[in-house]
Formats: structure tokens, C-alpha cells, sequence
């Protein structure tokens, strides 16, 4: 009476004979020794995982999602399109000093990211803006400004939708409202100077004197037009020591 080495073992389910013994053993040790690969890995996980969260804030700032440059996009006869003019003036903040996200979810961060201009720091507030967007090139819905400018970047390049110019227009709407978040939040040191006086806080507006400029630029009224008696009321102002005294 002959016997079988391996005999094929009976299915619990449908009770075929067609599973191999030898063949299960062989699949049991494959996934027990990658059970005991992932053991081992998930140390090293561990220690990664705080090093890409320390990362992550700089890979955000490194991001260029051309938020500042809508220029680049021009209309069908190449003029630039009025809706790509942004009245962002020059910022006044010192490129020195470092600036800050004014985001509460930011501030309430025990160690704040830094960025050196106000662009870089542009792109990072673009994480704080919801949209709610839907992509006119591929119906996708996107949450975020900063997710709707990423994938825009990349969808505009594999869509031959006739929707293109439309989408740009969109891109341009929330590169301009995020511009306008930010500055509204942002405190006096880098609001602009418009016109020749400060806008500050709570839209409220100090003398350009006060500001620092020179007396070209107290000649210039909040319409940015010239003042005809502005250089006459200049000039008692310093007689009159309003400026402060003089050594």
C-alpha cells in the first residue's frame, strides 16, 4: 500500500482536495517573515515620522504656485487681462525682520515657521483659504486655494478644454483673495502704502509724515492725486515745530 508524500488537504469550505500542504506551509513562512519585516521597520517609522513633520512647513514655503506672477497669464489678444491686475502695492515691510503667519491656527503653535518675504509667505497662507472649488477643465472638487492653484498648475497642461481662459480668470480671483486675507490680518509694519499715507489696522489711515516719507510723497492725497497747498502746509507744519523739535 503506496502513500502520498504530500497529500493535497481537504478545503474547509467546498471540501475539494485541491490545496497543497506543502504549498500552504511555504505561503504560512512567507507572511510570517514579512510580519517580522514590518516589526522591525516600525521603529524606524517612528523616528522618521518627526523629522517629516519638522520638514513639511519648509517644503509649503519652497512651493511655487505662481500665486504672485498672475501677470504671466494674458488675454486672447495678449494684452493683459484687467482681472490679472492686482492693487497690491510694495509691502512696507523691513526685509530684515522675519515675518510671521497671522493665522490663528499658526499663532497658537508653540514654535512658529518664519518666512523672508512677503511672496513665500503667500504661498504658505494659501493652506489656511477654503474655496470650494470645482475644476473647469476636469469637474474635480478642490477645498483649499492651495489645492485648487497645485492641481490647476498641472491640469491646465493635460486639458484641451475650452474652458481654459474661464479657469485662469478663477485662478486669478483666489490668488487676489488670499492676497487680501492675509493683508487684512497682517499687522501695520507691512500693510502698504497707497496714495501716500499708511493703511493700518481696521482701514484706518495715518499721515504719510508720520510714515516716514519724504516730502514728494506728503504731496500726494488718498485719490493718488497731487495737492496743490500740500507743499505751503508742509512747510508750517516744520516752522511750526509740528514735526518735532528740532537739535
Amino acid at each position: 500500500m503506496s502513500f502520498m508524500q504530500n497529500p493535497p488537504s481537504r478545503c474547509q469550505n467546498c471540501h475539494d482536495f485541491g490545496i497543497n500542504a506543502e504549498k500552504l506551509r511555504k505561503l504560512v513562512g512567507a507572511f510570517t517573515a514579512l510580519q517580522n519585516v514590518l516589526k522591525n521597520i516600525q521603529p524606524m517609522v517612528n523616528n522618521i515620522q518627526p523629522l517629516i513633520n519638522e520638514i513639511q512647513p519648509i517644503v509649503d514655503q519652497t512651493w511655487s504656485p505662481l500665486i504672485d506672477q498672475d501677470h504671466l497669464f494674458t488675454g486672447s489678444g495678449g494684452e493683459q487681462s484687467d482681472i490679472e491686475h492686482s492693487d497690491d502695492s510694495a509691502f512696507g515691510a523691513n526685509e530684515s525682520e522675519p515675518l510671521h503667519c497671522p493665522h490663528d491656527k499658526c499663532k497658537s503653535e508653540s514654535k512658529t515657521q518664519t518666512y523672508t518675504n512677503i511672496s513665500s509667505l503667500t504661498r504658505h497662507f494659501t493652506t489656511h483659504v477654503t474655496c470650494k472649488e470645482t475644476c473647469m477643465l476636469c469637474g474635480k472638487k478642490i477645498a483649499t486655494v492651495k489645492k485648487y492653484l497645485r492641481h490647476f498648475n498641472s491640469c491646465k497642461r493635460e486639458s484641451n478644454n475650452g474652458n481654459l481662459e474661464e479657469a485662469k480668470r478663477k485662478k486669478a480671483e483666489l490668488s487676489s483673495m488670499v492676497r487680501s486675507k492675509m493683508r487684512q490680518m497682517l499687522p501695520e509694519r507691512t500693510k502698504p502704502i497707497k496714495g501716500g499715507v499708511l493703511v493700518g489696522e481696521n482701514s484706518g489711515k495715518r499721515n504719510a509724515s508720520d510714515a516716514g516719507l519724504t516730502p514728494q510723497g506728503r504731496q500726494i492725497n488718498s485719490r493718488g492725486m497731487a495737492s496743490p497747498n500740500s507743499d505751503a502746509c508742509y512747510n508750517k507744519a516744520v516752522a511750526a515745530g509740528i514735526n518735532g523739535p528740532h537739535s
